[in-house]
């Protein structure tokens, strides 16, 4: 019959809005949605670090409900902060077990 899901996968908590009205321009039998990206954020981080279960519960809720996002998206790795001559660079984390400043 034509009918379709569509799901953006990563949209940052202030891109919310935009993908909402984005959302709105596609044909309207289609199912649609995005994931709110989490996986940078440093309040879930921190939470995950002060092992802080129900308040890391709390915010997910709150940021998923603010955004009227469908999931969270939480595999994007943290950057890892390295000094490149002068400058700062991001640089992906390349495991599960290597450390990410300050968490």
């Amino acid at each position: 019959m034509g009918y379709t899901t569509a799901f953006d996968a990563a949209i940052p908590p202030l891109a919310a809005r935009h993908a909402q009205w984005r959302n709105s321009k596609t044909p309207p039998a289609w199912t649609r949605g995005f994931y709110v990206l989490m996986g940078n954020n440093h309040y879930v981080m921190r939470s995950i670090q002060e092992n802080e279960p129900q308040k890391l519960k709390a915010f997910i809720g709150w940021l998923l409900s603010a955004a009227k996002g469908f999931a969270p998206k939480t595999r994007q790795t943290p950057a890892v902060w390295s000094r490149s001559g002068r400058a700062m660079r991001a640089e992906n984390v390349s495991g599960l077990d290597q450390q990410v400043d300050h968490f």
